[in-house]
């Protein structure tokens, strides 16, 4: 679902399709302003609609932080587009930390559509895993949908920062319901402006009722069916205890976050066969450091008498006071 499909406006006899800016002012200006305060905005008061642009302002500051610290966590994500950004065959250095800096730094020079447009559509499908969904379209479809995300990502990190009495205020005030998670609560608040958000709660919600987890574990993929040639894509689609599984089924290390868990798989395989080799108990045994209790101050003591021992002792054997420069006469 593309930005501009998002944020269309079109009118029916059975539904209108709405900017999430119209759904903001149906809220008071109180309510709007209490939402501003409680995410330090420099602005709250004004017209209401100064109110809602300020709220939109938050939003993309927030949601560009969440945008930078998904990619930051991602060092070929962030290598293949400094590449582009930079306009070379080699950034010269690996560092992670070093990287994340200078993707924050080009990214603070433009707005975010603009910064996008730098990039070539592999590098944004690969922003687009770090932000944890998948656009089909072309380049264009793919950064009006990152914009989307991004702007979704910080009003929800908005609404996340304030109570869940005024998160369910908001809901009845656009007279919706209050059933459910904080996360379902704002998703259905933000679906107003973002229909994508409506169907996957429709989705969810299926026919009058929630998936069980059993349901859910029977609609998803299945993990005999992970072979080489699977895309990442594809694997982020497995529930992460299906991961796991596979992981531990095949004697790999099974830690790490479900984006390090598919990267494992890929690796192994691609034929990494090292690298992704979990330890045997008998191996954890001897790799596992003693814990050694403290020294006591009387041990410590003696054990800097003996090293000045020695010292002393070495000292003598090498004929060091002999070899000391004789002191000049005054």
């Amino acid at each position: 679902m593309s930005k501009k499909e998002s944020t269309s406006t079109a009118t029916n006899d059975d539904q209108e399709d709405v900017t999430i800016e119209v759904v903001l002012e149906k809220l008071s200006s109180d309510l709007l302003k209490e939402l501003l305060l409680g995410n330090k905005a420099k602005k709250s008061s004004g017209t209401k609609k100064k109110q809602v642009q300020a709220v939109m302002e938050v939003a993309e500051e927030k949601g560009s932080q969440h945008l930078l610290s998904s990619v930051s966590k991602d060092a070929d994500t962030m290598k293949s587009s400094l590449l582009l950004l930079e306009d070379t065959d080699d950034l010269g250095h690996d560092n992670k930390s070093k990287m994340a800096k200078q993707f924050k730094d080009h990214f603070k020079k433009a707005t975010p559509d603009k910064f996008f447009e730098k990039l070539n559509e592999d590098a944004l499908d690969k922003i687009c895993s770090c932000m944890e969904f998948q656009e089909e379209g072309d380049k264009e479809a793919k950064i009006d949908a990152l914009c989307e995300e991004l702007t979704i990502a910080g009003l929800r990190k908005m609404f996340e920062t304030m109570a869940k009495s005024f998160i369910d205020e908001v809901a009845a005030h656009l007279k919706l319901s209050k059933s459910g998670s904080r996360k379902v609560v704002i998703d259905r608040i933000l679906s107003g402006g973002y229909p994508h958000l409506k169907e996957a709660l429709e989705e969810e919600k299926g026919s009058g009722k929630r998936k069980t987890k059993e349901e859910a574990r029977a609609d998803a993929p299945k993990v005999s069916d992970i072979k080489p040639g699977i895309t990442f894509e594809d694997l982020y689609q497995y529930y992460t205890e299906q991961l796991k599984d596979y992981l531990k089924q095949n004697g790999r290390i099974t830690g790490g976050n479900k984006k390090a868990m598919v990267k494992r798989i890929l690796a192994f395989l691609d034929g990494d066969d090292e690298g992704t080799k979990a330890m045997s108990a008998s191996e954890r045994a001897k790799t596992k450091k003693k814990r050694r209790a403290p020294m006591s101050a009387a041990t410590k003591k003696k054990k800097a008498a003996e090293k000045r021992k020695r010292a002393e002792a070495e000292k003598a054997e090498a004929g060091g006071d002999d070899e000391k420069p004789a002191k000049k006469q005054k």
